[in-house]
């Protein structure tokens, strides 16, 4: 069995990075709108947490998409590996990166990636990477680089794959690789599957709220409402992938929402209730038909979990979601706002809503057989 330091430091708060958002001029920012000009493809799109609810690490139910990210909003100290700035907490002190113009913006969501996990999971230490362990019903996590890390290596990587069989968690490794470079080459080495996804943060100067479509109403998720049933609405969305309309609509909801536990409905409404998750829905003829979901954590927030019902595709329902979303961010006095796209086509349409590619989030996992 391989050897494990269960961690017990206290992990730097995303608050304390003090970052810019880019310009529209920057050249790191890929631009470029579709010809219609509209926001209807973003619907079924995962919008940051890398990848939807019932495929990736962290917990499989709306009131708490992608909560892989998601953490207790309280005071913590600087990692003790990262060098200290006039700006706050600057770039993470031993860990090789790719020369960016980004890098204190990435520090920040770097920093709220590696604190997110920690509420719910028990964190050991391989070398240069923390596994995250589940606690809590309904999550599944993955494994990160530590902050302040030295560069990672293919045995690194397969030292925490077989600790993570052992625990029956996923094979799963998330990172930005501006940041660590070295853990592509590692993962792949390892045997492992990299997909790379557009991490963007919104440029409040450019954020656009898009219309909401005719008898649609929109509104946040409160710990009180069908959470079964909203949670449904994802499901069926990133059970068909793409962005194209297809036959599974509001009907298809029942029998999904009918397996939902009542230990996992409760952990949502506590998250509801407490604000470490805010949920959006878009109800249509009184049934929920998108959703999507914020997680703040002091001024840093991620949008996970967008998606539409395959039926209703096409008609700017994700689009409005996501809006709604950013609009309670800046409202809470979030200042970054940021998501992963799930490809470049999708990334396009996150611009016409303000936001800009600042990098590049990384996945590994085992190769479909």
């Amino acid at each position: 069995m391989e050897s494990a330091t269960i961690e017990s430091r206290s992990p730097q708060d995303p608050s304390d990075v003090v970052a810019t958002v880019p310009d529209a001029d920057d050249g790191a920012v890929r631009r470029a709108a579709t010809s219609d000009g509209s926001c209807g493809d973003l619907d079924s799109m995962v919008g940051l947490s890398m990848r939807p609810p019932h495929v990736r690490p962290g917990p499989d139910a709306v009131g708490c998409h992608q909560g892989a990210r998601v953490v207790n909003r309280a005071a913590t100290a600087p990692c003790a590996n990262a060098r200290d700035t006039a700006d706050g907490v600057g770039e993470t002190a031993g860990m090789p990166s790719r020369p960016t113009t980004q890098r204190p913006l990435l520090d920040r969501i770097e920093a709220y990636y590696d604190l997110v996990p920690r509420a719910d999971s028990r964190n050991e230490v391989h070398g240069p990477l923390t596994l995250f362990v589940a606690t809590s019903p309904g999550f599944r996590w993955y494994a990160r680089p530590s902050l302040g890390a030295a560069s990672v290596t293919a045995e690194d990587v397969a030292a925490v794959r077989r600790r993570q069989r052992v625990l029956g968690q996923p094979e799963s490794f998330e990172w930005v690789e501006e940041i660590t470079p070295s853990l592509r080459v590692a993962a792949e080495q390892a045997g492992l599957a990299v997909t790379s996804l557009p991490l963007m943060v919104l440029d409040p100067a450019a954020a656009r709220r898009p219309p909401t479509p005719a008898g649609v109403k929109l509104r946040l998720v409160g710990p009180d409402d069908d959470l079964a049933t909203i949670d449904a609405v994802a499901r069926v969305g990133f059970a068909v992938a793409g962005t194209a309309v297809g036959q599974a609509g509001v009907p298809a909801l029942a029998a999904l929402a009918a397996n939902a536990t009542a230990e996992l409905l409760a952990k949502q409404r506590d998250r509801l209730a407490n604000g470490r998750t805010v949920t959006a829905v878009a109800m249509l003829g009184g049934d929920p038909v998108s959703v999507g979901s914020h997680q703040p954590r002091g001024k840093v927030t991620e949008i996970v979990g967008v998606a539409t019902l395959p039926a209703l595709r096409r008609r700017g329902l994700g689009a409005a979601v996501t809006g709604l979303l950013v609009g309670d961010a800046l409202d809470r006095g979030v200042e970054t706002v940021f998501l992963s796209a799930g490809s470049d086509d999708v990334a396009r349409v996150y611009e016409r809503l303000g936001f800009r590619t600042v990098g590049t989030a990384c996945i590994a996992e085992p190769p479909p057989r």
